[in-house]
């Protein structure tokens, strides 16, 4: 629940009017209903004289929310993620525009640390995708793994490795664009 939301529950559950609250702890009744209607919040000061008020024992959580603080700048990554995300379907389909996984392992690893997306704790939480994950990790590395045969004879399965190796950081890299693609609604 949010400080509005408790701070107002507070004051009701008490039966204080807004009026008899600010002349308590010296603010105008504006500033109560701000606080109340969250668009502002009280410094601790205030918020132990309230908490003295009410008998209850209220804290403030500061957080910085990069996405709330900038969601041009989000959606705007988010469109540079879908079009990268083609992108690298075409160079598994076609083997055009090698390097474009290089760039979009720099781009979402910018953006997981740009706005704070653990995909790990959250497919953690919300378990029902984690199988639509795998799969999608699953067909594009075996898409991969299919266009490298092609490409290269592998007869030594020791110098293979290298190309398997980039097989799984590449279909890593399609399945988290494709997480931050399906989840644009909760990461933003």
């Amino acid at each position: 629940m949010r400080i509005s939301s408790q701070l107002k529950k507070a004051r009701k559950d008490k039966k204080l009017t807004q009026e008899y609250v600010a002349s308590q702890i010296n603010v105008s009744r504006k500033t109560i209903s701000s606080w109340e209607n969250g668009r502002g919040q009280p410094n601790s000061a205030y918020l132990k004289q309230l908490n003295s008020i009410y008998d209850t024992n209220l804290q403030l959580h500061y957080t910085k929310n990069i996405n709330k603080n900038n969601p041009k700048h989000f959606n705007l990554m988010f469109w540079i993620n879908i079009v990268l995300f083609i992108l690298c379907l075409v160079n598994i389909f076609t083997g055009v525009l090698s390097g474009i996984a290089f760039l979009q392992l720099i781009f979402i690893s910018f953006l997981c640390v740009r706005y704070k997306i653990n995909m790990f704790i959250y497919i953690k939480n919300n378990g029902k995708y984690i199988i639509i994950y795998i799969l999608i990790f699953i067909l594009s590395l075996i898409f991969i793994m299919n266009n490298l045969s092609f490409s290269y004879a592998f007869h030594n399965y020791i110098k293979a490795i290298p190309f398997f190796i980039g097989a799984v950081i590449h279909s890593l890299i399609l399945t988290s664009s494709f997480f931050i693609i399906t989840n644009y609604k909760n990461l933003k």
